[in-house]
């Protein structure tokens, strides 16, 4: 890793990469690349424009853009002059980017042309003024101004950004995030992925979200490589996107991996090792089958760990020995333990709530905007309580079970729906689903598994068959009594699936029912 021994802070880090490697691109959209001095120079330029506009340490700013190179302007600029950026999913309804606006506390909005009526809307009678509208309205604000950087101290204790969870389980809270949280997590990216300034990453993620923020263009930066913004995944522009662009490494989840591994089994061109330089894939979500069929296909090795926006990333798969069947074991700079429901440690195999306690200080959120009850009561007992469900097995290393609304409770015995979910996605011609808890009606706590699938071709899905396929592989009381076709699953800007809607969603009324079709599963029968 290049050394630095400047401030710990976004904009301290771009500079600094800026007087190092001047001329080296950092980053390329839309057929343009741009170099890490003249990012600089754009960031500097905006600062001034904003400050003019009275943004200043601690404002925060609404971004409602696509990924593209005023995005990154916008963001680093708030980043120099100490203010928040607030980054919005522009596909949100104008309610909603309404409310996260409120919840934020933002003053004034970036956005672009496509995106302008839904601000707009969002905006009206809030006192939301002026939006900008990139690029005419950005390239009026920075004319004339210094390319230096404006005079403000910014620390690495700071709030650089207001991050709203993907809600999948409840309503979105802003996650308040400091300089010190990122520098943090792109170091542990670099260090992992041994980047190095010959890189180049391709970054497909929505920049509204710290997976193409922190873990991808800060660690783009700390190491001074160079990064590919594309708008969005492609399944089929991705061998394109990544061997035109000369990419070595990318970000991806479960579902990707197997897109590319679907089109690559059916024959389509390609990621055929040799033919492009990409070495390595973090992410998460993907099983070791699909890993090693992904590297012995493209040649490309996969890892990843387990994280969230509140407490960074603090597992990751030791290279030496990675088990990709589970979340690999602790970074250094973090302690992490399972607990019980009354927050006392539990043995290795035992399943309960991962918790997280940094070593060093800003290295986790700052807590939930506005939320100071909510906040206290994730940091209860001095650990981060996170509301995943996890174990440890006996050689340390952590296995993510679930979320913990997402466990399924039937007969007494705890059913994780990523158990299920991953015994169904082994079924042919099954390309998506999700299991959640539908009342069984026999028992107040007491749970049926209903599971929405997405099929290739629903009209010759035969529901009792996906049964049978997935008793051979889980318990009789794990083993899904609903079935329902959906044509596709709810799902947050970064593919989380929201389990929030299906649960609201779900009709046992309207879904197969083996019950009610008298399929027989083990030892249960049709119970």
């Amino acid at each position: 890793m290049i050394p630095y021994r400047g401030v710990r802070t976004l904009g301290a880090l771009l500079a600094e990469r800026a007087g190092e490697r001047p001329e080296a691109v950092f980053v390329t959209a839309g057929g343009r690349s741009v170099t890490y001095a003249e990012a600089d120079r754009r960031a500097n330029r905006l600062a001034h424009g904003l400050a003019a506009l009275g943004v200043t340490c601690g404002t925060a700013v609404g971004l409602v853009l696509d990924n593209r190179l005023e995005y990154l302007d916008a963001w680093f600029a708030l980043a120099r002059l100490g203010a928040i950026e607030v980054p919005l999913n522009p596909a949100l309804l104008p309610h909603q980017l309404g409310a996260l606006l409120a919840d934020s506390g933002a003053v004034l909005v970036v956005t672009e042309p496509r995106h302008r009526p839904a601000v707009a809307e969002a905006v009206a009678g809030a006192g939301l003024e002026p939006v900008i509208v990139v690029p005419d309205g950005m390239a009026a604000l920075t004319a004339g101004r210094p390319d230096t950087a404006p005079e403000v101290t910014v620390e690495p204790a700071d709030p650089f950004a207001i991050m709203h969870t993907s809600g999948t389980t409840s309503a979105a809270k802003g996650v308040v995030l400091c300089h010190e949280h990122d520098f943090t997590l792109a170091e542990t990216m670099v260090d992992h992925l041994g980047i190095t300034p010959d890189d180049v990453f391709y970054n497909c993620f929505p920049l509204f979200h710290n997976t193409a923020q922190g873990m991808i263009t800060w660690a783009v930066l700390r190491a001074g490589a160079s990064m590919v913004l594309a708008e969005r995944f492609s399944g089929s522009r991705f061998w394109t996107d990544v061997t035109a662009g000369n990419c070595s490494l990318f970000f991806t989840m479960g579902p990707m991996v197997e897109f590319l591994l679907q089109r690559a089994r059916a024959g389509e061109p390609g990621g055929v090792p040799g033919s492009h330089r990409l070495r390595r894939g973090f992410g998460i979500g993907f099983s070791a089958a699909a890993a090693a069929e992904f590297r012995a296909r493209f040649g490309v090795a996969l890892s990843g760990g387990y994280g969230s926006t509140e407490v960074n990333l603090v597992t990751v798969h030791p290279d030496d020995d990675p088990r990709l069947d589970t979340a690999g074991k602790p970074l250094p700079d973090f302690e992490v333990a399972v607990v019980d429901e009354r927050d006392r440690i539990v043995a290795a195999g035992a399943t309960g709530e991962i918790v997280v306690r940094p070593r060093r200080p800003f290295t986790t959120s700052l807590g939930y905007h506005g939320r100071a009850q909510e906040t206290a009561a994730a940091r209860r007992g001095g650990w981060l309580h996170t509301g995943d469900a996890g174990r440890f097995d006996a050689d340390g290393y952590l296995h993510f079970v679930d979320r913990l609304r997402d466990v399924i409770r039937r007969r007494g015995e705890n059913i994780a729906s990523g158990d299920v979910e991953a015994a169904a996605r082994t079924f042919p011609g099954l390309v998506d689903c999700a299991a959640v808890a539908v009342p069984s009606g026999l028992a107040v706590g007491d749970d049926e598994v209903y599971l929405a699938v997405v099929v290739a071709e629903p009209a010759a899905f035969e529901p009792a068959t996906l049964i049978a396929h997935c008793a051979g592989l889980l318990p009789p009381f794990a083993v899904p009594r609903f079935v329902a076709v959906w044509p596709s699953l709810p799902a947050t800007p970064n593919g989380k699936v929201r389990k929030v809607e299906i649960r609201a969603l779900a009709d046992p009324s309207t879904a197969w029912d083996r019950d009610a079709a008298g399929v027989p599963v083990g030892r249960e029968g049709v119970r």
